[in-house]
């Protein structure tokens, strides 16, 4: 179970750097993911988190577009979240998703999917670790 748990992490994480975008990324620190389309070929890209380490406080991330131009019928952007429940949102037009929130502790997946079009498509996006106090049992 672990070895196959292993060999598909590892074919994971290789599919994204052999894609030519996205990443692993910490999440402990503030920082921004920005993708944007193109006219010569599709887009696929997909960025996996490290999640914080169980704990009694309650460390949310947040994320945040600034900038989000993904048209429905050209593509869409998914975020979901292992370890809560398999929360998965799916987002696309030209209005900014709203500000998500999700657990620290979960692996967070963030997936955009795009059709061969336009440099403009594509996202802007800022995450944030905030301490929401400790939780209560």
């Amino acid at each position: 179970m672990f070895l196959l748990a292993g060999l598909l992490l590892s074919y994971s994480i290789a599919a994204l750097f052999l894609s030519g975008c996205g990443s692993i990324v910490s999440l402990q620190k503030p920082g921004s993911i920005a993708v944007r389309g193109s006219n010569q070929q599709s887009k696929k890209c997909t960025w996996l988190s490290i999640p914080s380490t169980p704990s009694s406080s309650n460390d949310v991330i947040t994320f945040q577009f600034s900038y989000f131009y993904v048209p429905c019928h050209h593509g869409h952007v998914m975020l979901h979240a292992r370890g809560d429940g398999g929360k998965m949102n799916t987002f696309c037009g030209v209005d900014p998703p709203p500000v998500s929130s999700l657990p620290a502790s979960t692996q967070i997946t963030l997936e955009i999917k795009l059709k061969k079009g336009s440099p403009v498509w594509g996202f802007d996006l800022h995450h944030k670790t905030e301490y929401l106090g400790n939780k209560m049992n």
